[in-house]
């Protein structure tokens, strides 16, 4: 015999069917739940005309009432109830039939009742009173507002007005059955908003802007009494036709209101769509699978009209071209000329341009507003790295020594930013296979904390260490702080010297340094004690974050794996740049990447992406993501200086699997939905590794599976039915709601051209979303108002004479506890600082934050404290 139990886990609804040997955990009031559960299928009866009571049978009526009388099609409903609830209905005796009616009380039962709201069923009923139906399975890790099509990132996306939740008399008279705590008197509630921070930041950037604007234009004479409004000072600002007003958005929102309502496990059961939503670079065999994603084949020809609108293909090609899209600071971004050759400049190649008349117009580019001739650049940068690749097989080779007459047997490079992160990924990523074996161990030395410097430079011997330091300028603060500590680390080991020996100083830095810089910093790099023909040249064209091909890359790589592995590293890369300059769009895996993040971030909310490589050697390929997407893309106006009203740019985290499935994937599965990006390769770098490969491989493919399907309810339910578990009270617990975007990209194998090719598959993915948005993705005003902030700060601990005060009483608070505190350890002072025992006591004055913004970027502009008042809007 079998028992019926009505059951409320969690607030919702439950039948169980209870075999003997686990019903007496259960049958506490069991009288009464029974009587409750009658009393809701006598409703059902009596309102929809349900004859068959089967729990299988109910659900499908309400299913096809649902299809009635909802305008678009139903959502998926994963019942499974034949597996949960018995293979037959009532008649055959797998279900259990309620056969006995309610025989007292029917007076007492309006006609309005209905069920609770929650119900593992009733929830479809509701359904057709929401404006937005969704999946029963995604309802459940979602939120009211995520239902009616909220973004908790984008301004743009359509916001739900506010309105009083429809009463129903069924949850009504369900909830007098089973009062929650504190829940005495239901009473109607409003339908919240989320809290969206963007929102909040953007208006506040505006309203900062057209402040500035306005006393800016009042400070001019002649214009100071005419201008009053807001909306004029808005006119003065120049304001084309944002993204945000274009045929193309606009479709893309209304669209995502529909896709929204599709679970992923409807969408991947579609074998058509799962074909087309994947693609091949034949090249490098990069396999790109999309199919995880929340986007059908329209989702995918929108996108395409929204970067067409926004002169994606004009944009790629001017930069192909080398004209100065980095706008703010009269710039190209000629990051790709670090790994052509010189015949893809020829008739036919991939960076060949050529006018009506086949004659090659490299030389024509407008230098004067910072354009740059590509084949300058392809021919400079092919001049450099065959430098590299001397120097490094002299290193290895052991024919560049010490001045001990010692080989070296370690690199410490001295870098921070791009300097070091994109380098340290592409150094670890080949610290295993995919190449000469590595006889030179390369560590790196970005942080100025002292502990960096400890950890980099622990256990090795300094006369046989050779140092690389890399910065552009050769000026960047953290770095030529470190670089002068390991000077005098080096130059500290010689000082046992033989006198007959005697190694000046110079002599020895400038037999165990070299500096990756720029050619204009050629002064200070003599002035450190390298020699000139230790600089390896990189230039203004290349920003920091995408280095790791210039000489800050592939000087330690070729160092630490040989000339060779670091020539296919750069051949991955460059056959990634053919594809990303001559592929059309709709086939182009850079910028499809970039677009299904366009679509994630602004039509579907997700702010987050996390990018989880499955091999060990990608460790600090997140990181580098992390920066070249971070810094490149969060902006805050767009090209021409106009405040946004969208997001721009991804919050980017990442582990390597499957270390990270026991560390974040816990929030991913059932907490907030952040898409990630899954990375792996089809074989193992070493071939007797196949058997832990395959199990890396398993999880790899597990995971988007889980994201995307999750475990629906009664799937849970059917493990206590089946006896696999008996704790009914965790089903709801062990419930997943799924419906969570991933891409898969696959490579053959982790070596160097994978290497290349991986990073350049997401500098093209940012530079296209920067296309996207109409963002400048080269500048970092951001980061450089920090480092004049620190310095202001690092005079104020100096107690230097031209100090200024802290710019608020909390600045003024912390850095006086901070004093106070190294004077009472006895701090005791670098070198380079002030030589002063005591601090003075001044009270700071609050400098009025105001007074930094706007008006003070142009008075400095005016006075030449920078030559582009332009910028005045995004450097604010």
């Amino acid at each position: 015999m079998r028992l019926v139990v009505f059951l409320f886990v969690g607030g919702r609804g439950l039948l169980l069917l209870q075999t003997p040997r686990r019903s007496t955990r259960l049958t506490a009031s069991v009288d009464e739940t029974f009587e409750k559960a009658r009393n809701y299928y006598d409703y059902r009866r009596r309102n929809d005309g349900v004859e068959d009571l089967t729990l299988a049978s109910l659900a499908t009526s309400i299913e096809a009432k649902l299809e009635e009388e909802t305008p678009q099609p139903s959502a998926y409903v994963d019942v499974k109830s034949e597996e949960a609830f018995g293979k037959s209905g009532g008649s055959q005796g797998g279900g259990v039939v309620l056969e006995e009616r309610r025989r007292q009380g029917e007076e007492s039962l309006s006609d309005d009742a209905g069920p609770p709201q929650g119900h593992l069923l009733s929830s479809l009923l509701d359904e057709k009173e929401k404006e937005t139906a969704l999946p029963l399975s995604t309802k459940a890790g979602r939120g009211e507002d995520e239902e009616e099509g909220l973004s908790s990132s984008s301004s743009s996306t359509i916001m739900a007005e506010e309105e009083e939740e429809k009463t129903n008399p069924a949850a009504d008279f369900f909830s007098s059955l089973f009062p929650q705590d504190g829940d005495d008197e239901q009473k109607p509630r409003k339908k919240r908003k989320r809290a969206d921070g963007q929102n909040y930041y953007q208006a506040l950037h505006n309203n900062q802007l057209v402040q500035g604007v306005m006393q800016h234009l009042r400070n001019i004479q002649g214009l100071g009494s005419e201008l009053e409004t807001k909306d004029e000072a808005e006119a003065v600002m120049r304001a084309p036709v944002r993204l945000t007003s274009t045929k193309e958005w606009l479709a893309l929102e209304a669209h995502a209101k529909a896709v929204k309502k599709i679970h992923l496990r409807d969408l991947l059961m579609d074998a058509r769509r799962v074909d087309a939503l994947a693609v091949e670079e034949p090249a490098t065999g990069a396999y790109l699978d999309w199919s995880r994603q929340k986007v059908t084949a329209e989702t995918m020809s929108l996108l395409v009209k929204l970067a067409k609108r926004m002169a994606v293909d004009e944009k790629r090609d001017q930069m192909k071209k080398g004209y100065p899209i980095n706008k703010s600071e009269r710039r190209a971004a000629l990051h790709f000329a670090l790994r052509a050759e010189p015949e893809d400049l020829d008739q036919g190649g991939y960076l060949s341009w050529q006018d009506d008349q086949g004659e090659d117009r490299f030389s024509s580019v407008l230098r004067e507003k910072g354009g740059v001739s590509v084949r300058d650049a392809v021919e400079q940068s092919f001049a450099v790295r065959r430098r590299i690749w001397a120097f490094a097989d002299a290193v290895r080779a052991g024919d560049v020594k010490s001045p001990t007459g010692k080989p070296f047997k370690q690199v410490v490079v001295v870098g921070i930013g791009g300097s070091h992160l994109g380098p340290e990924f592409v150094v670890q990523a080949l610290d295993f296979g995919g190449g000469e074996e590595a006889n030179l161990g390369v560590r790196f030395v970005p942080n100025v904390d002292p502990a960096s410097f400890e950890a980099a430079t622990r256990g090795l011997d300094p006369k046989e260490t050779l140092v690389v330091v890399v910065s552009k300028s050769f000026t960047t603060a953290e770095t030529m702080r470190n670089s002068q500590k390991v000077k005098r680390w080096i130059l500290d080991a010689y000082d046992d010297q033989d006198e007959a020996n005697l190694l000046s100083p110079s002599e020895i830095v400038a037999a165990h340094f070299c500096a990756c810089a720029g050619r204009s910093a050629l002064p200070a790099v003599r002035e450190f004690g390298v020699a000139e023909e230790r600089l390896f040249e990189f230039w203004d064209w290349v920003g920091g974050r995408y280095s790791s091909c210039a000489s800050a890359g592939l000087l330690p790589l070729a160092l630490s794996r040989g000339s060779e592995a670091a020539r296919r590293f750069l051949q991955g890369a460059r056959k990634i740049d053919a594809h990303f300059f001559e592929a059309p769009l709709e086939g182009n895996v850079p910028a499809i990447m970039a677009l299904l993040g366009v679509w994630n971030v602004n039509f579907l909310g997700l702010g987050a992406r996390a990018v989880v490589p499955y091999a060990h050697g990608l460790s600090r390929f997140p990181a580098h993501v992390q920066q070249l997407e971070m810094e490149s893309n969060g902006k805050s106006v767009t090209t021409d200086g106009t405040p946004l009203d969208y997001t721009t740019g991804e919050i980017v985290f990442g582990e390597p699997g499957t270390s990270c499935q026991h560390s974040f994937f816990q929030l991913l599965h059932m907490g907030q939905c952040v898409p990630c990006d899954f990375l792996g390769f089809l074989a193992p770098q070493d071939p007797a590794n196949y058997d832990d490969h395959d199990e890396l491989v398993a999880n790899l493919l597990a995971q988007p599976d889980a994201l995307a399907l999750g475990r629906s309810f009664e799937d849970v339910v059917n493990d206590v039915l089946i006896g696999e578990t008996d704790d009914v009270d965790l089903c709801a617990h062990k419930t997943l709601s799924g419906d969570r975007p991933s891409l898969t990209l696959l490579f053959p194998k982790l070596d160097p051209e994978a290497v290349g090719a991986i990073l350049a598959l997401y500098e093209a993915r940012t530079a296209v979303q920067g296309f996207v948005w109409n963002i400048n993705s080269w500048d970092q005003f951001g980061v450089e108002r920090g480092k004049s902030l620190a310095s202001d700060i690092r005079k104020i601990i100096n107690d230097a004479k031209d100090k200024q005060p802290p710019s608020n009483p909390s600045t003024a608070r912390l850095l006086e506890r901070y004093c106070t505190y190294g004077e009472r350890c006895g701090r005791v002072l670098d070198d380079d600082d002030d030589k002063k025992n005591t601090r003075s006591s001044q009270t700071p004055a609050v400098i009025n934050a105001a007074n930094a913004g706007v008006i003070a970027n142009a008075a400095a502009a005016a006075g030449g404290g920078t030559n582009n008042i332009d910028n005045c809007t995004v450097a604010a």
